[in-house]
């Protein structure tokens, strides 16, 4: 078979993807679009074919400080002429004195040897020059001259330019992919192949943010979270505290979809506070969300703080509305671990009683014997001790549910209609890991759930549905030549009515109840089973016991399997 041609892209096709981002972002968000973003638009257009390629070839570089000399493209015929250009329309600036809050970035456009023949031009001596790297050299110079004299050298030398309009590029870019990671180079994987979207009509996409609030703030929570990742490598965990409280407190509410952003900040920075010992301050970061895990790490903190009746509260707190199933098992265990610290008197009695809901499940398990050789990949020993029992068995755990859910239901998730999908380049609908997706789509779940009743019909949709989109990304499935035949074997197996409530369960919360399945699925002509399996130091997670609880409870056959090792030493089985 010949191999396929690679695939080319047009000369300026970075101009073209650009500019199709400008005209989107003008028509979804015209109303929200603030007078220096349709400036830069107003004037990137006036802008010659060679002045708008250059300036987006500098834009879809690292930084924003160019060396001129180092912008070299066959499609810019004058470089110098076509900066004079961007210059002059405000697109670039040659390094001036301004740019002294940027200095670390000015001198690293050069190497260590440029750096060092700068040193005799600014009267410095180093000795041991030689064995100071580049970050030192850098440091150096920042301490030992001024912005000014270094200016002052560089621009004799050459040219140096920094490329304007950088805020409100970026917003562009962020009112397009939704978030401040988008990249142009995704219109790139698309074009070449290396990367498959769902194709949606364009006619029906509907805008991320309904307002500039809404935009503003989560634009201003990502680069803030962004921060936040950066200092945490360079800055102590009190120091980054006493950052966040100064910040926080001058914040105004938050649009509810910029919440997440600044929920998933704050359960980090709660999370390293808790690392570094700084309890109280760590309990108070986390008081900013009811996200889990917080509840149960301001318990946890409560508790360590020997601060039992607030523990106690938040803890019934959580029984009367758990979020997750890792809440509801933590606080049912961890209640009664207070009511015996709160009632002392009680202490010796409820101690001979008291043991994890997770602990009680894996002690009542089945034991099965395996080969060391298998202890570090517990699962295949256990596929291949059920094949010498006759029983085919499979490595699934969410791979299948979530596999069978998104191939059965592709074009529900998919689906234009419920403003959750917003351009081209979109992965998932922006809903899938909220309430709103199943509030949106409850009938049309119900609907197609009634096909599983249906065998011919089932089967004709999820193999049209896999060979059709075979390749494209969906957060649910995971492509590979196992996916459909497992489908339809699991389809075999189970009871209709088991698949749909599993299908319903999961559509309640795809972005808790999509982990925890059993590791393997086992299964011969008579019979099958979903498996959760288990080695000697192992534990049972709270999700995968509420998953083995609810296929017991619709009568899905499923158990944990424990492993000793055979062959091993007693040692290694403790």
């Amino acid at each position: 078979m010949s191999e396929t041609a690679p695939k080319e892209l047009p000369a300026k096709y970075y101009l073209d993807y650009f500019e199709y981002l400008l005209a989107f972002v003008e028509r979804q968000y015209e109303p929200i679009l603030t007078e220096r973003e349709w400036d830069f638009i107003r004037r990137f257009r006036a802008l010659s074919e060679e002045g708008r390629c250059l300036f987006i070839r500098m834009v879809n570089r690292q930084g924003t400080f160019f060396r001129a000399e180092r912008l070299v493209y066959e499609e810019v015929q004058n470089v110098v002429a076509t900066l004079e250009e961007l210059r002059l329309a405000g697109f670039v600036t040659h390094l001036c004195a301004a740019h002294e809050p940027e200095a670390l970035e000015v001198l690293q456009l050069f190497t260590k040897p440029e750096l060092t023949q700068f040193l005799p031009l600014l009267n410095l001596k180093v000795p041991g020059i030689s064995k100071y790297k580049k970050p030192e050299l850098v440091a150096y110079l920042m301490a030992s001259a001024s912005f000014i004299a270094c200016e002052e050298v560089i621009s004799n030398k050459e040219t140096i330019v920094r490329q304007g309009f950088v805020e409100e590029l970026e917003m562009l870019k962020f009112l397009f992919f939704g978030n401040i990671y988008g990249d142009m180079t995704e219109f790139v994987l698309r074009d070449l192949g290396n990367f498959r979207f769902e194709q949606f009509d364009e006619s029906k996409f509907t805008p991320r943010f309904l307002s500039r609030k809404e935009a503003d703030d989560k634009f201003v929570l990502s680069r803030t979270y962004l921060e936040f990742q950066e200092r945490r490598e360079v800055q102590p965990a009190e120091e980054i505290f006493d950052w966040f409280i100064h910040w926080v407190t001058a914040q105004p509410a938050w649009e509810p979809s910029a919440q997440a952003v600044f929920d998933k900040m704050v359960l980090r920075l709660g999370a390293l506070l808790e690392k570094n010992r700084l309890l109280e301050q760590s309990l108070r970061i986390y008081q900013y969300t009811s996200q889990p895990p917080s509840y149960e790490r301001q318990v946890r903190l409560l508790h360590k703080l020997k601060r039992f009746p607030e523990a106690m509260t938040l803890c019934e707190r959580i029984l009367a509305h758990p979020q997750n199933a890792d809440e509801k098992f933590f606080a049912v265990d961890f209640t009664s671990r207070l009511e015996a610290e709160l009632f002392k008197e009680l202490q010796k009695k409820k101690h001979a009683v008291l043991r994890k809901s997770t602990t009680n499940q894996l002690k009542s398990s089945d034991t099965i014997r395996v080969d060391a050789a298998f202890k570090y990949q517990v699962e295949q020993g256990v596929i291949h001790y059920l094949a010498a029992h006759n029983q085919q068995a499979v490595h699934t755990e969410n791979y299948l549910w979530c596999g069978f859910f998104g191939l059965l239901c592709w074009d529900i998730i998919f689906a234009e209609d419920h403003q959750a999908i917003h351009h081209p380049l979109q992965r998932a609908p922006s809903d899938l890991r909220t309430p709103q997706f199943l509030e949106k789509r409850q009938q049309a779940l119900a609907e197609r759930l009634e096909i599983l009743h249906n065998r011919e019909a089932f089967t004709e949709l999820i193999e049209k549905v896999y060979v059709e989109k075979y390749g494209i990304n969906n957060p649910l499935v995971g492509w590979h030549e196992s996916l459909l035949p497992l489908v339809l074997v699991f389809y075999e197996k189970l009871e209709p009515e088991q698949i749909k409530r599993v299908m319903l369960e999961m559509a309640q919360n795809l972005k808790e109840n999509t982990r925890g399945f059993p590791d393997l699925f086992a299964w011969s002509d008579e019979d099958y089973c979903f498996i959760e399996v288990k080695s000697p130091n192992d534990h049972l997670s709270a999700q995968q016991l509420y998953w083995l609880q609810f296929f017991e409870e619709i009568g899905i056959r499923a158990k944990v399997l424990r492993v000793k090792w055979e062959n091993s030493s007693a040692l290694e089985q403790e």
